[in-house]
């Protein structure tokens, strides 16, 4: 009886370690095992198209007088990236004299989100003036996050990207700074020097059942994987 016991427990033991090892990316295993399927959702607060509810697990039926009964049961949430993400501007326009060397806070904007950000940066050295001259501006940028100044400067086409670790701030909201610096030479001509580019938010964290346009995506919750209704479905 001690080795059945004994046995029972290691059982226990490893399916616990394997079922963590499957929820370790996040996701459930699959296909799920058993099959599952949809409940629906009542919102408190916020909007009950963000949330879906599925019921996992087979059920039981127990008919005798012995008491108390236990019985065990689980809950889970799975829980996707968000962010919200502004720009007060989204360019800037210098106006220089004289030669010299100018920087400035040319955009500010808010981050929030429960996850890592990344923000990647795709930005030139500002291009025009006179063709038989200098015809380049060499242009520099930094990133910044609350009211800190820039320590570093990064040339046009080597600004790496930023990275916003997950934190209590950032699930608050930060300010964040983007800040360029010009070198104007003697040798650069009267007029425009221009150049555009882009900056790119990435949901570093984020779910794989959200789909390209940040919706559930029905790709993933097929029965192929288990899952033999979604929200408007019957079977």
């Amino acid at each position: 009886m001690k080795r059945i016991a004994l046995l029972l427990a290691v059982g226990l033991l490893l399916f616990g370690l394997f079922g963590a090892m499957a929820s370790a990316n996040g996701i459930p295993a699959l296909p799920r095992d058993p099959e599952v399927v949809w409940e629906d959702v009542v919102a408190v607060e916020g909007d009950a198209a963000n949330a879906w509810v599925f019921r996992i697990k087979p059920g039981f039926k127990s008919e005798c007088n012995i008491t108390p009964r236990t019985e065990s049961i689980e809950a889970r949430a799975f829980v996707a990236q968000w962010a919200r993400w502004e720009m007060d501007f989204s360019g800037w326009e210098w106006y220089v004299k004289k030669p010299g060397e100018y920087y400035g806070n040319c955009i500010k904007g808010e981050l929030q989100s429960n996850g890592d950000i990344q923000l990647l940066f795709e930005l030139a050295d500002l291009e025009g003036g006179n063709p038989d001259t200098n015809t380049i501006i060499e242009t520099y940028y930094s990133y910044t996050t609350g009211t800190n100044a820039p320590l570093t400067w990064y040339r046009a086409g080597s600004f790496p990207e930023a990275f916003v670790g997950d934190s209590t701030a950032l699930h608050k909201g930060l300010t964040w700074k983007l800040w360029n610096k010009i070198k104007v030479v003697e040798c650069n001509s009267p007029g425009m020097y221009a150049n555009s580019g882009t900056i790119t938010m990435v949901l570093a964290n984020q779910a794989p059942w959200i789909d390209a346009d940040g919706e559930f995506d029905r790709g993933w919750f097929n029965t192929d994987n288990g899952y033999l209704m979604v929200p408007g479905e019957s079977l």
